[in-house]
């Protein structure tokens, strides 16, 4: 979809080649053109996959995850920048352990982390800092500020991470009950876009839509 995009993008821009100028009425070169076509594009495209409704007020670092790390285990950089551009830094990504730089050899891209490999660092993280969503006096949802605050991706992740280890999931379920709508929208759309993902979202969901009975029963 987007090769076809660009394709009647550059079939117009050589329609008009020597009158396209931009705002401040210099002629854009070709290699400035392929950037901005592949801006819009990539913009287009997305209105074809929207966030769900639920998950309109994530936290910048979650945003970008489900956008455009989750569908690949290898993110070229440029791709990182043009999915973060005026949002955060990639660097924020880093250390938010969503994905590390790969080595020099390997080009300009990142590794995003999958859930299995952030098991660990997420256990201690949220066995460290208990409980993060708790209302203040007025009912408003507080987030701790600080490097370590948890994002919601870590939620899901951890979930996942757990299921993928054959863990019980059912504890964390119940822990993050307050987030249940977006946890459930955030696993569907993983669910739909990540190939290798699908399979341990569609388990998180099935445990998800059991619990009532589990309580039941307990």
């Amino acid at each position: 979809m987007n090769i076809v995009l660009i394709g009647k993008c550059l079939e117009l821009y050589s329609k008009h080649y020597g009158a396209v100028v931009d705002h401040e009425g210099k002629n854009v070169p070709l290699h400035e053109a392929l950037k901005q076509l592949r801006d819009i594009a990539d913009q287009m495209t997305e209105r074809e996959r929207p966030l769900p409704s639920e998950l309109e007020d994530l936290d910048p670092e979650s945003r970008v995850y489900l956008r455009a790390l989750c569908t690949a285990k290898e993110v070229k950089s440029d791709d990182v920048h043009r999915a973060t551009r005026g949002i955060l830094e990639p660097a924020d990504l880093i250390d938010a352990g969503l994905m590390i730089k790969m080595r020099a050899g390997r080009g300009r891209s990142y590794e995003v982390k999958q859930p299995a490999e952030r098991l660990t660092e997420l256990l201690e993280q949220f066995r460290n800092h208990g409980v993060q969503s708790q209302p203040n006096l007025f009912g408003e949802v507080e987030r701790p500020r600080g490097k370590h605050q948890t994002l919601f991706i870590d939620r899901v992740h951890l979930l996942l991470g757990l299921a993928e280890a054959g863990e019980n999931v059912l504890p964390w379920l119940d822990r993050f009950r307050g987030e249940t709508p977006q946890i459930r929208a955030a696993l569907e759309y993983l669910e739909g876009r990540s190939r290798s993902l699908a399979p341990t979202c569609r388990k998180v969901l099935g445990l998800l839509e059991a619990r009532p009975l589990f309580k039941g029963v307990a």
